[in-house]
């Protein structure tokens, strides 16, 4: 799976996956969605696109069972991100 709005880099957030152009980590959004705010919320806030807001949900998705540990968090974002093929 690719993330065409996402990119990692040693030297900005320790290699975190951060939104593209950015040094916005993924998972921050992930964490902020699942919380509650929307994903215009955070579109608007971060000043970028919904397309990479649910980039870095699907990329959450994708990667689940690292940090988002709630089943409750997953279900949030798969409900946005209902084509994603989940890795276990």
């Amino acid at each position: 799976m690719t993330f065409a709005r996402l990119w990692r880099c040693a030297t900005v957030r320790a290699g975190a996956p951060c939104i593209r152009t950015t040094a916005i980590e993924a998972e921050e959004v992930a964490r902020r969605f699942v919380a509650g705010e929307s994903v215009l919320q955070l579109a608007t806030e971060y000043g970028i696109s919904a397309a990479s807001v649910e980039e870095a949900l699907r990329l959450a998705l994708y990667c689940r069972g690292t940090s988002l540990e709630s089943k409750l968090a997953w279900s949030r974002i798969a409900r946005v991100i209902p084509e994603t093929r989940r890795r276990r």
